[in-house]
């Protein structure tokens, strides 16, 4: 846990995930008509990119898929709560892309869906997508917390770096 915990470490996991160039900013998206928040880890950073989507798109519709935290800071961050539909039955990402696939069908062809999953999960979640042959454009949050990027915070072990290496 140590090791883990130390910010380096936890740095040096995450750069071993493959880069993902297809993702998105949240406050660049371009066109998006439904926006889907994965729920899973870093759920803060999760919500403040689902606001972000939504004052730079406005999407007709967000679906939460997983636990209903995210309805609430996303509500309180200027998301017109009409707009947001909570799907609670989420356990695993596996019924997230399912839900994905269901809602990509009822959209229509000419509707641009979005996704929203942290950093951590995007080359995992854009494998999935395109082994579905979903066209679904992913926007990547960052973690809620960063390890510190110098000075001596670098050096000493930290839970924001632990968790960090544990996602």
């Amino acid at each position: 846990y140590l090791a883990l915990a130390w910010p380096p470490i936890a740095d040096a996991i995450a750069a071993l995930l493959p880069d993902v160039p297809t993702a998105l900013s949240p406050s660049a998206p371009g066109r998006v008509d439904t926006l889907v928040v994965f729920d899973g880890d870093n759920r803060r950073a999760r919500a403040e990119a689902g606001v972000e989507v939504n004052a730079a798109a406005a999407p007709r519709a967000i679906w939460v898929l997983g636990n209903g935290w995210l309805v609430e800071p996303m509500s309180a961050g200027g998301v017109p709560r009409n707009r947001i539909w909570h799907d609670a039955d989420m356990a695993t990402t596996r019924d997230q892309m399912a839900r994905l696939e269901r809602l990509v069908a009822a959209a229509g062809p000419t509707a641009r869906l979005a996704v929203i999953v942290s950093r951590f999960q995007a080359p995992r979640v854009a494998g999935l997508l395109d082994a579905q042959h979903l066209a679904v454009a992913l926007i990547v949050s960052p973690s809620d917390r960063e390890s510190p990027p110098g000075g001596f915070a670098r050096l000493v072990p930290s839970y924001t770096a632990l968790r960090n290496s544990r996602e």
